[in-house]
């Protein structure tokens, strides 16, 4: 048994610092041969845009982009 992780779950929301963190991450998933996941995190509802509107189809637009960007 490794005393090293076998899956590292790294949350970003492309920041700066949240570049720093992916750099680390996949450094020691790579040195400790351990899977890397990936999440990413966008405005919360609370944070939305004040353009969007309160209805489902901008909203699926506005998210679509948000994974567009995440990729």
């Amino acid at each position: 048994m490794s005393i090293f992780p076998t899956t590292i779950l790294l949350a970003t929301d492309g920041s700066r610092k949240a570049q720093l963190a992916a750099t680390t991450a996949a450094d020691l998933a790579q040195r400790t041969n351990s899977e890397l996941h990936v999440a990413t995190v966008g405005a919360g509802a609370n944070q939305l845009p004040p353009w969007l509107p309160n209805y489902p189809a901008p909203f699926e637009d506005a998210l679509r982009e948000q994974r567009r960007q995440a990729e």
